[in-house]
């Protein structure tokens, strides 16, 4: 009986830290140059809106907090992506796909200096 016990404690616990493993995401990481785009990109066209920590503006745009990065691509390329949203539409008019990754990027970086 206790056999059995400690080997169902052993099975859980190695399920759960393979779920676990899997269900987290994979790491994130930008090159200093990528940071560098971002911070560019950051400057020009986001920090109206959103303030230069993020933070957000009042009544212009909310606090970023996504990291993200591929939803907050998407949500940078398209704006509106949840009825409320007023962020416009920053997509291939507006980035180029290296601008949009590095910004993003930036963004899920937590807006290093």
């Amino acid at each position: 009986m206790i056999r059995t016990v400690s080997a169902l404690a052993f099975a859980a616990t190695v399920f759960a830290s393979v779920g676990a493993a899997s269900a987290a995401p994979a790491p994130q990481t930008a090159t200093a140059a990528e940071l560098a785009t971002g911070a560019a990109v950051y400057g020009r066209t986001c920090v109206l809106c959103h303030g230069p920590d993020g933070k957000g503006v009042p009544n212009m745009g909310n606090e970023l907090k996504m990291k993200d990065i591929a939803a907050m691509k998407e949500k940078i390329a398209k704006g509106i992506v949840n009825p409320g949203d007023k962020m416009p539409p920053m997509g291939a008019t507006s980035l180029s796909p290296e601008e949009l990754d590095g910004v993003a990027k930036y963004i899920a970086a937590g807006l290093p200096k």
